[in-house]
Formats: structure tokens, C-alpha cells, sequence
């Protein structure tokens, strides 16, 4: 009778993220948060979450990531929110 070997190799692997002060950032108040909390850019916020801007529109206009409009027509994001998809 002939035994067969099997090997099984598992990988693992850590990412670390960096977070530096945002000069873009500001302190909103978030509607579904309801409190006031760090919003940031789309970019800066897509870079934390680590996907692209547009996937990151996909996720806020599914309401998986919370956002708010300025004034001014600019789009802010939770920062709490992205870190948590």
C-alpha cells in the first residue's frame, strides 16, 4: 500500500497603518454617528480604508460608510465609519 503525504502551508501576514495628522481633515458633525468626529477627504479616506475612491463611493452610497456634505458642495467622510468597513 503506497501513503500519500500531504503538506500544508499557511501564510500570515500583518499590515500596519500609519495615520498622520490631516491638515484636510475636520471635526463634523456626523448624521448617523450622531456626534462630532474626524471627517476627511474622499482620498485621505479611501487610503485608510485602503481602496480605491471609487469603491469607497460605492460603500457611502450603500450607507456601509458615513457622510456628510458641506455647505460648499464638498464631501467629507467619517473617519470612524471607514475604519470600521
Amino acid at each position: 500500500m503506497r501513503r500519500i503525504r500531504r503538506t500544508r502551508t499557511t501564510v500570515e501576514t500583518r499590515e500596519v497603518v500609519i495615520l498622520r495628522s490631516s491638515r484636510t481633515g475636520v471635526e463634523l458633525h456626523c448624521p448617523e454617528c450622531g456626534r462630532v468626529v474626524r471627517m476627511l477627504p474622499p482620498e485621505e479616506a479611501a487610503a485608510l480604508a485602503g481602496v480605491s475612491v471609487r469603491t469607497l463611493f460605492r460603500r457611502m452610497e450603500s450607507g456601509q460608510v458615513h457622510f456628510t456634505e458641506s455647505q460648499g458642495g464638498q464631501i467629507y467622510v467619517c473617519a470612524g465609519s471607514v475604519s470600521h468597513t
